[in-house]
């Protein structure tokens, strides 16, 4: 099992997180992931499958559930999974205890993206259309009806009575009540910079992914004026988020991988899957930055947190530092250790 270490900066220490690569083989292109105890289900757009893997098991193994033409998102409901694809407008329902590659109900959706479950309701995140809609699957026939519209929704996430939308058009987090027969969107976090490919909730905070570059955000739901945070950057698309306990689960491209969030507790945390490097190092004079174009900032930090200096080109002069370890943080999102001899 392949493992990238995670390196923290702290203001008064510093530790070392893990992020773990649960899955590195036998995926194409992950489009959603859905917890049903310790069964991890993983819908894969580009090898036309649904599959399973057992998480709580110490060899995690990837098996097949059925096959299904590009899926794009995944729920579950008692014993029955329900799969929305691109290539046929459709949400499908199948049951998972007599898979037979053949659903027992379909409806029609367009641009389908993302799909909740709540009690016998289904809703559904209609990306290209800007809209998201809903349907009683406890009625027939099979009615679907507009909730609201939505700058091109890319994910949905439910507590309680209030839905999460991740607007991409916006890049912006907003949310609306379940309960309301006419609902407005309230917006939750704007100005992202990037458009959010996934969200979810944990303790109270709102996770949020998005590319391009591959970060992972949170806020805190009790500020009334929420900042971003940054957790994580990460080497590859983020397609999908879940969380199983306190271990968030992150489909990126053909793996899955996961960080468990009692690890991280500082303000960034960046990870170390990157090309840029500190030549040489150890040093004892001149560092040079290599592996990146574009430098705007350049902070160093001694073990205890305190910022040492600060500049804006590639060629640190560190001749006048004690011998010891530093922290180099480059455009406040990537994070070196530095040895000064």
């Amino acid at each position: 099992m392949k493992r990238i270490t995670l390196l923290v900066f702290l203001f008064s220490a510093c530790l070392n997180a893990q992020i773990t690569d649960v899955i590195s083989s036998g995926l194409n292109n992950v489009s959603d992931l859905y917890f049903a105890g310790n069964k991890l289900y993983i819908a894969d757009y580009g090898a036309n499958k649904i599959f399973e893997a057992n998480v709580a098991s110490q060899n995690i193994t990837l098996n097949e559930v059925l096959t299904y033409n590009s899926p794009l998102a995944i729920n579950i409901l008692s014993n029955s999974i329900y799969i929305c694809g691109t290539s046929t407008n459709t949400i499908e329902k199948y049951n998972l205890n007599n898979i037979n590659n053949s659903s027992t109900e379909a409806f029609g959706v367009n641009n389908g993206s993302q799909l909740i479950i709540n009690n016998n309701t289904i809703y559904v995140s209609q990306r290209d259309s800007h809209l998201i809609s809903k349907k009683d699957l406890s009625s027939a026939p099979a009615n679907v009806s507009t909730v609201i519209t939505a700058t091109r929704p890319n994910d949905l996430y439910l507590m309680g009575n209030t839905m999460y939308v991740a607007e991409g058009d916006n890049a912006s987090v907003s949310t609306f009540s379940i309960n309301d027969s006419n609902p407005s969107l309230t917006t939750v976090i704007s100005n992202i910079g990037s458009a959010p490919q996934a969200i979810t909730i944990a303790s109270n905070h709102l996770y949020i992914a998005v590319n391009n570059p591959n970060k992972i955000y949170r806020i805190s739901l009790s500020d009334s004026n929420p900042t971003l945070q940054e957790i994580v950057t990460l080497d590859h698309n983020i397609a999908a988020l879940a969380f199983r306990g306190n271990d968030l689960y992150i489909a990126q491209v053909n793996k899955v991988s996961k960080f468990n969030l009692n690890t991280l507790s500082s303000n960034t945390y960046t990870m170390e899957a990157n090309p840029v490097s500190l030549y040489p190092n150890p040093a004892n004079t001149i560092v040079t930055i290599k592996g990146i174009d574009t430098i705007n900032n350049i902070k160093v930090y001694d073990l205890s947190g305190k910022w040492i200096l600060s500049q804006t080109t590639n060629i640190v002069d560190i001749s006048h530092l004690e011998s010891g370890m530093y922290f180099v943080t480059i455009n406040n999102s990537i994070t070196k250790k530095l040895i000064k001899e």
